[in-house]
């Protein structure tokens, strides 16, 4: 049997500056900040040491890598819950994690998302991930081998998916 999984987390939260994202900002310019080196420095980092998320201890996992694909998929969904000004998984159009990392063309088995809304830098949105115990369990997770993460206005969206 061919099982695909895909789970959806939702997550929200102003930050430390308690400032909410400027809808007339423009959107292109704020993608653009996206740091992707830091961002897969920061998930692997933590899946090498291994973490607690709640209460549950998860063991290192594997690195992940970086896929365009992925990344895609999370910038038209964080550039949409900007436009629209909304925080949840299913777009504005309908949409699903997974219709659209398969729109994008990324083959999966499994798949996760993290979104979240208000957090300034990539360390911030990271460390708030970390705290949410099931989103640390998405980001920890050994079968995800593949993470794109995009940001417009202060809204992100984290996409995991293993083959």
């Amino acid at each position: 049997m061919n099982l695909k999984v895909c789970l959806l987390l939702v997550f929200f939260s102003v930050g430390a500056t308690g400032r909410k994202s400027n809808p007339s900002s423009s959107i292109q310019n704020l993608m653009t900040e996206n740091n992707k080196k830091t961002l897969l420095a920061l998930v692997n980092e933590a899946r090498a040491k291994g973490c607690k998320c709640g209460t549950q201890r998860m063991p290192p996992a594997g690195e992940v890598t970086w896929n365009e694909q992925l990344e895609a998929a999370a910038t038209k969904h964080s550039a949409d819950m900007f436009r629209h000004s909304f925080l949840r998984h299913e777009g504005s159009d309908g949409s699903t994690l997974a219709t659209r990392i398969s729109g994008e063309g990324f083959k999966w088995k499994s798949c996760a998302e993290n979104i979240a809304e208000g957090y300034e830098t990539e360390q911030q949105v990271i460390e708030g991930w970390l705290k949410s115990p099931a989103h640390c369990r998405n980001l920890m997770n050994p079968d995800y081998h593949f993470m794109g993460v995009a940001r417009a206005g202060n809204y992100w969206t984290q996409d995991f998916a293993g083959r």
